[in-house]
């Protein structure tokens, strides 16, 4: 739960509501919040594009096996890679 403030600190973030009402809306529960923090990374990365299009690249993760490691071949990458899973299975399932 924010503080009164509308200021909180969760998950490496610093959380601010800058509305002018006098109560912030509760915290979102977002299921990275629960993660213990040894299992969260932050990282700031500029984009030079529209915020727009910025959040459907996000949200479009099927996009990412075959526009950004449709070039690789699954034998070009070690097993215990990261991308592993991604170059070598790049049909996306959604849960």
């Amino acid at each position: 739960m924010p503080e009164p403030t509308g200021r909180s600190e969760r998950a490496g973030l610093v959380w601010v509501y800058m509305n002018p009402r006098d109560a912030p809306p509760t915290m979102l529960e977002l299921e990275v919040l629960r993660l213990p923090e040894d299992q969260i990374g932050v990282a700031c990365i500029q984009r030079d594009c529209n915020f727009l299009q910025a959040l459907e690249g996000d949200i479009d993760t099927s996009q990412f096996s075959f526009l950004h490691v449709g070039h690789i071949k699954p034998d070009d990458v070690p097993d215990d890679h990261p991308i592993r899973h991604t170059v070598t299975n790049r049909a996306p399932k959604y849960q």
